[in-house]
C-alpha cells in the first residue's frame, strides 16, 4: 500500500480537486483506493458523493471512538468504478468542526497512532492499493498527522505571489524537518492555448523558486471552473487538457 497526503498553505489552491480526482483515476486504473477528508477545519467531499453515510466520521474514528471499517463508505457502484474506492467523511456540522479546532497537541499524538492502526487495517483487512488524504491548509495538527502517516506528501499551490511565499514558508518551517518524500504541484497555471499545456519555461521558473520536484502542471480551465464544485470532474470528462496532466500526475505519483 501506499499513501498520499495533499497539502496546501491556503485554501483554494485546488488540493480537493486532485485528491478526489486522482482516487478516481486510480480506481479507474485497476486499483482499491481509500479517500479521506481529513480537512477538519473546512470539509468538503461528502458534497460530491452520494453514497450512504458511515456509522461513524473520521473525527470519530481519530478520536478513538470507532474503527475504520465502520467510518467509511463504498462509493464504487455510484461511480461505476472497477475496483473499490472507499470515502471516508469529516463531521461538517458546527460542533464537528468546532470541536476539532479545540483538540490539542497530546491528543493529537494520540490520534496518529490510531491514524497508523486504521492505515495498517487497510492494507491487511481491505487490501488497498493507495491511500489519499485530502488536509485542511496550514500549519493544523491534523494535516501534519496526515503527512507523517504517508509516504508521500504532494503540496498543492497556484501562481499566486502569496500563495508561493506561503508554500515556501511551509516547505521551511515543516516539511524540512518531517523527512517525508514531498512534491509539489502546480495548479491553475496559465497556459495560453489549453490543449498546448503550461509552458516549459514557466514550469522551469516554478521549479527554481521551489527546493523541491515539481510533480505536474496543471492548466487552468475555465470547463473546470464551470463545474462550480458539484460535481467530480473525472465523471464528466473523457478527454480534456486537465484531465491529461491529472492523467501524468498519477503516473507520476506511483513511481515517486
Amino acid at each position: 500500500m501506499k499513501s498520499f497526503t495533499f497539502h496546501s498553505y491556503k485554501g483554494g489552491t485546488g488540493k480537493t480537486f486532485m485528491s478526489m480526482n486522482l482516487a478516481v483515476l486510480y480506481a479507474k486504473k485497476g486499483k482499491k483506493v481509500c479517500l479521506f477528508d481529513f480537512d477538519f477545519r473546512a470539509p468538503s467531499i461528502h458534497a460530491f458523493f452520494d453514497t450512504p453515510r458511515p456509522k461513524f466520521t473520521l473525527n470519530e474514528l481519530v478520536d478513538g471512538q470507532c474503527e475504520v471499517d465502520v467510518a467509511i463508505s463504498d462509493a464504487t457502484k455510484e461511480l461505476d468504478l472497477p475496483e473499490q474506492l472507499y470515502v471516508g467523511f469529516a463531521d461538517s456540522s458546527t460542533e464537528g468542526i468546532s470541536g476539532m479546532a479545540a483538540k490539542d497537541r497530546k491528543w493529537q499524538m494520540r490520534s496518529l497512532r490510531l491514524i497508523n492502526k486504521s492505515m495498517q487495517t487497510l492494507s491487511e483487512n481491505f487490501e488497498v492499493d493507495y491511500v489519499i488524504f485530502d488536509t485542511s491548509p496550514g500549519f493544523q495538527y491534523s494535516s501534519i498527522n496526515a503527512v507523517l502517516s504517508s509516504d508521500v506528501a504532494v503540496l498543492v499551490t497556484t501562481p499566486d505571489r502569496a500563495d508561493v511565499e506561503g508554500t515556501l514558508q511551509l516547505i521551511e518551517g515543516v516539511y524540512e524537518a518531517l523527512e517525508r518524500k514531498t512534491g509539489i504541484i502546480l495548479n491553475k497555471m496559465p497556459a495560453g492555448i489549453p490543449s498546448t499545456g503550461v509552458p516549459p519555461q514557466t514550469i522551469e521558473k516554478f521549479s527554481s523558486i521551489f527546493s523541491l520536484p515539481i510533480i505536474e502542471a496543471v492548466p487552468c480551465s475555465c470547463d473546470v471552473m464551470s463545474l462550480f464544485g458539484e460535481s467530480i470532474f473525472m465523471k464528466e470528462q473523457k478527454a480534456h487538457p486537465v484531465l491529461k496532466t491529472l492523467v501524468s500526475a498519477s503516473e507520476k505519483l506511483e513511481k515517486f
